[in-house]
């Protein structure tokens, strides 16, 4: 079992659920990660930050060292 973490310091981190371990970490924006989620396939992790982008991560690639990043998008406030 993992946690996915994302914070100030705009890393995102995999964590070992069960031994607290950090397994992967890494750069994933510009600014404050505010929240991840993962899909319900557990295949793609999506992330959105105080940077304005929303990416998506292939889960795989990250665990295995390659480039995990799929696609990026800017949103907006609409109101």
């Amino acid at each position: 079992k993992k946690i996915i973490s994302g914070g100030q310091d705009s890393m995102l981190i995999i964590w070992n659920a069960e031994t607290g371990i950090i397994e992967h970490k890494w750069r994933g924006h510009r600014a404050w990660v505010r929240s991840v989620a993962v899909d319900m396939n557990g295949e793609r992790l999506i992330s959105v930050s105080d940077d304005s982008m929303v990416k998506i991560w292939k889960l795989s690639s990250i665990c295995y060292n390659f480039s995990p990043f799929i696609k990026e998008g800017i949103f907006e406030d609409t109101q």
